[in-house]
């Protein structure tokens, strides 16, 4: 006991955010019993006292919180070990389900709170319908409902607890869907289907022939849990993804169910929920590493976040932190469970927001706009107009805010409004747009001058893109909108790629011209035409920005493309996500193919890429091999293999692979690029592909790019850079096909006139030869 007390007096000095919510006790679960916490559920007795039923991954922890300032633990029912187990409470008894299996366990409170020796006995449906396992329950009016069971599809299992509550009577089953997670109210299930993406409402009138009346998405695809309204006429969603939403629905029609509103906490840490209850006009939320929300529903179109208590000192997009929470005890306090920390007793402030409507519209046309940003100064709070231009969002604050209004090819406008405690504000507001300008670019060949036809352009600025491709006179107009810095690429197959940084371009800017090398190359920030074909059943090759996965401080899956080439695109094996093993391949084979290549002119021809590889975490060894092969229009060979035992895992990591002998050489070569992975040998596997060219020698001596306190500057430069951190030595520069193009001395101002714009390698040496720096520069 003394470590809990411990505890109970430090843990404050950890917690981060707390809005209109303050911390009564604390008890700390996990490390008393050497195990993690998972989810809660409350408990009163005949006589008034109050309990936490809390599950952790090896049983369950009954705790006396009648004195929220000391909870006391009465009884620890052991269990098998599960990272998921869940509680629900009817009339004197606790029913336990868990992904282990065990069945349902049956906790008899009836002793407390004279005895801590509580019976416990189990049930595994009836004979010849067992089951083992469940992920979730919900107990309604003497039913209890089975969700994610270890039989069938996993659906709905219904059984009567009111007429034995230690035996159990199946009398019903609704099994469409694998169900994880539901909610029941007078004879309405409203059931979460994770893996579906929805969920569905079901006429449970007859608990013998379940009626589906209808069925709605939630707004990231990812249906953790809902709940509804007292009334019935409004449900809440939860999608248990890195930056899943709460989602809000009108489902008065359950066969018309309306979209409301949507709402996320700490959107750029992408924090993921769990599950959400209602209270009254409030949605309670266990939101993971940012602890426990509060959101005022009174207008269910608006949801505003009016409290918040961060239970967690992480702030990962994972599963740490606050796994449940329960808010209906009658003295008014709330239960929540921390994975890592324990068990939080909480009060609580309800009170309304400060809500924001209107309509936005065009100057001139007086058009709708959809998709305006709308957002809140001294807030991370954002919203959008819809189709119809309507907007609705809100704040805890009051008094004067400045609310801004942004669409991209619009200028913003920044209204100072008066917000006030549960008053709607109704702001109209009409967006100019701003005025559109031309330029020419032109595409020329480097040596011969001739225009480049079919080659294609991008002109990226911080909030649109604009492509096209040029005329048989490599020329290509673009109309653009922000006089402002814009990336500029251009290339096509058989050329090498051209890229310039942070290039100011003004409706004077008049005719752009880029001149490209011939050559086989391709750094993805244009699409070429790769193919991709395979069965796996996800993580299939596609051409992205990558998003990255971390999980423990271990790189899944890349967060940046190759440091080297032009743009952020790559080749990933599934993007898109920040959530472990929802993306990665699984079930199959994935495989990536160029466009047609010509070798007949190279005597020593060297294959060239980056690469990144992660295999890890499967019930077997990690062998899933990441494969590189020429095919030459009638066969096939392997040039590289990359797998565990011989690359660096969780980086780019560059290949220079000379392929002469080992196939003949045509002029309809293709790289193949495959991997797979099948449930035989089961692990998470993740890569990425990015950087291809052919040279006709090796590039392996190209040192890799590095950071250290040695740098040049200005970057982007013109003519001249300054080098700091180093005196003498000596500058190499080399294309981004491995040539060197130059060498000297370094010195106060290092001229490099004589080079064409682009981006180079810059490899600095000490005096004597040592390369003490690489770093990637661009000429303007």
């Amino acid at each position: 006991m003394r470590i809990v007390f411990l505890l109970f007096f430090t843990l404050p000095l950890m917690l981060q955010a707390q809005l209109n919510m303050s911390q009564l006790g604390f008890l700390d679960i996990p490390d008393a019993h050497a195990t993690k916490g998972n989810d809660v559920w409350g408990y009163e007795d005949e006589a008034g006292n109050e309990y936490a039923m809390v599950g952790t991954e090896d049983g369950v922890s009954v705790v006396d919180v009648t004195d929220p300032a000391n909870p006391v633990e009465l009884s620890w029912i052991t269990g098998m070990n599960s990272i998921w187990r869940d509680i629900k409470v009817y009339d004197d008894y606790a029913y336990v389900t868990t992904e282990a299996s065990q069945g349902l366990q049956i906790i008899d409170l009836s002793p407390l709170p004279g005895s801590s020796s509580l019976p416990v006995s189990t049930y595994n449906g009836p004979s010849g319908s067992e089951w083992l396992s469940a992920h979730n329950l919900y107990i309604d009016n003497g039913f209890l409902y089975i969700f994610g069971a270890g039989r069938g599809n996993g659906g709905v299992i219904i059984l009567d607890v009111a007429t034995d509550p230690l035996n159990p009577i199946e009398v019903g089953v609704f099994d469409n869907w694998y169900a994880h997670d539901g909610y029941v109210l007078n004879d309405t299930g409203y059931f979460a289907h994770i893996y579906d993406g929805f969920f569905s409402i079901v006429d449970l009138t007859d608990k013998s022939s379940p009626v589906l009346l209808g069925t709605a998405s939630s707004p990231d695809l990812y249906c953790h849990n809902i709940w509804t309204t007292a009334d019935g006429n409004y449900a809440f969603t939860t999608d248990e993804i890195a930056g899943g939403h709460l989602g809000a629905y009108n489902i008065s029609d359950p066969a018309n169910i309306q979209f409301l509103d949507k709402i996320r906490s700490s959107p750029t840490q992408s924090i993921v929920p769990h599950n959400t209850h209602v209270l009254g006009n409030y949605i309670i939320t266990s939101y993971y590493t940012d602890g426990v929300l509060i959101h005022d529903v009174t207008h269910p179109h608006n949801m505003v976040e009016v409290g918040n208590f961060d239970t967690s000192p992480l702030s990962s997009s994972n599963t740490s932190g606050c796994w449940g929470v329960y808010p209906f005890l009658s003295s008014g306090n709330i239960l929540a469970t921390d994975r890592e920390e324990g068990l939080f007793v909480l009060s609580v402030d309800y009170v309304q927001g400060a809500y924001l409507e209107g309509n936005i519209t065009e100057q001139g046309s007086g058009n709708p706009l959809n998709d305006v940003e709308i957002s809140l100064e001294g807030t991370t709070i954002t919203d959008y107009s819809s189709v119809v231009g309507d907007y609705a969002t809100g704040t805890i604050n009051t008094g004067t805010v400045d609310v801004t209004y942004f669409k991209v090819l619009y200028y913003p406008q920044t209204i100072s409004t008066i917000l006030s405690t549960g008053n709607v504000l109704i702001q109209d507001v009409v967006l100019q747009k701003i005025p559109q300008y031309s330029v020419t670019v032109q595409v020329l060949e480097a040596q011969s001058l001739n225009p480049i036809e079919n080659a294609q352009v991008s002109m990226n600025h911080t909030y649109i893109n604009h492509e096209g491709v040029t005329d048989v006179n490599g020329e290509v107009v673009l109309d653009l909108y922000y006089q402002d810095y814009y990336d500029i690429t251009a290339g096509k197959w058989g050329f090498v790629s051209e890229c310039f940084m942070d290039s100011l371009v003004i409706s004077s800017t008049g005719t752009i011209v880029i001149y490209l090398e011939e050559g086989i190359y391709d750094d993805f920030s244009l699409d070429f035409g790769w193919s991709v074909f395979g069965d796996a059943e996800k993580g299939m090759w596609e051409r992205e920005k990558p998003v990255g996965i971390e999980l423990n401080g271990v790189v899944e899956a890349p967060f940046y493309d190759s440091d080297w080439d032009c743009g952020e695109m790559a080749f990933l094996t599934g993007n898109g996500t920040q959530s472990p093993q929802t993306d990665d391949v699984y079930n199959g084979e994935t495989v990536l193919m160029s466009p047609v290549f010509n070798l007949t002119a190279f005597t020593d021809p060297h294959i060239n890429f980056s690469a990144f590889y992660y295999n890890l975490h499967g019930p077997f060894y990690p062998n899933d091999t990441l494969f590189f092969s020429l095919f030459n229009g009638s066969q096939t060979v392997n040039i590289a293999k990359i797998h565990k035992d011989n690359t660096v895992m969780n980086v780019w990591s560059n290949y220079s692979v000379p392929v002469n002998g080992l196939i003949p050489l045509t002029s309809n070569m293709q790289l193949i690029v495959r991997i797979s992975d099948y449930p035989a040998t089961l692990n998470i596997t993740e890569a990425a592909f990015d950087y291809f060219f052919i040279t006709d020698f090796s590039v392996s001596h190209l040192p890799e790019e590095t950071k250290t306190e040695i740098t040049f500057y200005p970057n982007p430069f013109y003519d001249q850079f300054t080098v700091s951190g180093i005196l003498d030595g000596e500058i190499e520069v080399y294309d981004l096909s491995g040539r060197r193009l130059a060498q000297q001395k370094i010195g106060s101002q290092n001229d490099f006139s004589n080079l064409e714009s682009g981006t180079y390698l810059f490899v600095f040496k000490d005096i004597s030869g040592n390369i003490v720096a690489t770093s990637k520069g661009i000429k303007q």
